[in-house]
């Protein structure tokens, strides 16, 4: 095809000029047939399956960097905000108080008691 000057136009550019809603709806139809061929491989559940492909090797390292950091945020997290109860909590010392209806918590009978729990 030529232009009104002789020149010769591309063969695109003749079929974009003379039938451009027939180039619209193949173009449509293209992206479509790419959109569905793709589909199988990507993960619509997680929030950046528009980004990457879950077959894609960036994107295994990318989610396993992301676990990592899950895991070591769950660790602090454990480890910081846990409260445990005074029995299990690891400590060098334990302080016994010992105490009585009577006046003398001292008897031979106590201090006896004493040594056996103290022993344990």
């Amino acid at each position: 095809m030529h232009d009104g000057t002789g020149k010769k136009v591309a063969w695109f550019v003749s079929i974009v000029v003379r039938a451009p809603l027939l180039v619209f709806c193949a173009i449509f139809v293209l992206i479509g047939l790419c959109a569905l061929y793709v589909l199988p491989y990507v993960d619509l559940s997680d929030p950046l399956a528009g980004l990457r492909l879950r077959e894609d090797d960036f994107a295994r390292k990318a989610d396993a960097l992301f676990k990592a950091f899950e895991e070591i945020n769950a660790f602090w997290a454990e480890s910081n905000a846990v409260q445990t109860a005074p029995q299990t909590d690891g400590q060098l010392f334990m302080t016994l108080l010992y105490y009585t209806d009577n006046d003398n918590v001292f008897t031979p009978e106590r201090l006896e008691a004493m040594t056996r729990i103290e022993a344990k």
